[in-house]
């Protein structure tokens, strides 16, 4: 069953599965030793299968199960050439930080091994990065150093929303989240001259606490294309950090964005609900759904819900399904005569009008938190 409906719509469809693995006639043991069987040549299909079997025991709370697959897994992870993610580590963990006090004991050990496993994967600039962080006076909070923030990465930077555990910032277009390769350009210089500072560059130069589970990046959870403005989640903690990753994965996270696409898209002005797009994005299952907000001669404003996390997955549907690309998107089409003369009017020629206009994460409270639309863009619009 669990097989099938991967391969019927993959992670979704078995996270969609009707299934109590608490009385299912399967063992953790049986499930583990039958996919790594059934899929010995596809392990990457192998690794989503058991992830989204964790995802269901998130769901049930069947700590034990996730427990026992969790130990097969790694019981069997050299023979099979296939390892347990940094995704892995995260789903069980916050499933077992449900369960009792040995549970919680097994679910910081595994926290732990994420943490080394980061270390090891990241390059020896950044365990250096990291090592001086940890140095560092103590960690400041965000809202007080926003105004420092936006000095660095300009005037659209805002703090949302900040707990003890994480914050949710709205980045500025142009803005790299983060930079694979340590540069010159990327060090935050007194006074002006900051060329390509990346966001994470900028919050860790004002010393705020960032977790240390993506190898990648400090602090990241997901991420946004430099071009794309709006809201991020940012964690503080390597237990925030994996808490975060569970809920996006389980599809807990709400995320609405704003485009402004080309050419029209046709509306009918008695359709209340938003419509359905499903289509595949780079030949995974993907799921959005859209509603024009404003329409003028050439262009349509619209707000588009991702159902699925596929990467630039809004890009794609608003090229391929709306048959109107993002105006100022290079890669699917967006940079005609008209979107080239808007982009060059607003004066962000690393920009394009994408903007991840809100966000609702349960582990920050569930408030749906709103990110304001950034300034080049309204200049843009009046020219309409």
């Amino acid at each position: 069953m669990i097989h099938s409906a991967y391969e019927r719509g993959e992670t979704d469809a078995v996270l969609n599965l009707n299934v109590d693995l608490q009385t299912s006639p399967i063992t953790p043991a049986e499930l583990v030793s039958q996919t790594f069987g059934t899929f010995a040549s596809k392990r990457g299909q192998a690794a989503s299968i058991l992830n989204a079997c964790l995802g269901l025991c998130c769901f049930q709370n069947n700590t034990s199960y996730a427990h026992d697959l969790w130990n097969e897994w790694q019981h069997l992870a050299d023979e099979s050439g296939i390892q347990p993610d940094i995704v892995t580590m995260c789903l069980v963990y916050t499933c077992l930080l449900h369960g009792n006090d040995e549970m919680q004991a097994v679910a910081e050990s595994i926290l732990d091994l994420a943490v080394r496993n980061s270390k090891k994967q990241a390059g020896s600039k950044r365990r250096k990065s990291m090592a001086a962080a940890r140095r560092k006076a103590e960690a400041t909070s965000a809202a007080s150093v926003e105004s420092q923030l936006q000095d660095i990465l300009g005037s659209d930077f805002r703090v949302l929303l900040e707990t003890e555990h994480m914050f949710i910032i709205s980045k500025p277009s142009g803005i790299a989240c983060f930079h694979k390769h340590s540069t010159t350009a990327g060090k935050v210089k007194k006074g002006k001259g900051n060329a390509d500072v990346s966001l994470e560059e900028a919050l860790l130069h004002v010393n705020l606490p960032l977790s240390t589970i993506n190898s990648e990046a400090r602090g990241l959870v997901h991420r946004l294309d430099r071009g794309t403005s709006g809201c991020l989640a940012i964690a503080k903690s390597d237990g925030a950090h994996a808490q975060l990753v569970t809920e996006f994965f389980l599809r807990q996270v709400s995320k609405k964005y704003f485009c402004l696409v080309s050419p029209s898209v046709q509306w009918n002005s008695q359709q209340e609900t938003p419509i359905l797009i499903d289509s595949p994005v780079s030949g995974h299952v993907a799921q959005s759904k859209y509603r024009v907000m404003k329409s003028f001669d050439e262009a349509s404003l619209v707000e588009m819900e991702t159902l699925t996390g596929r990467k630039h997955q809004v890009r794609v549907h608003a090229a391929e399904v709306l048959k109107s690309p993002i105006i100022g998107d290079p890669l699917y089409g967006g940079d005609g005569s008209f979107s080239n003369k808007l982009i060059q009017h607003a004066g962000t020629p690393h920009s394009f009008f994408l903007h991840a206009a809100s966000i609702q994460i349960p582990f920050s409270g569930g408030e749906r938190i709103e990110a304001p639309i950034p300034e080049w863009w309204s200049s843009a619009l009046n020219t309409l």
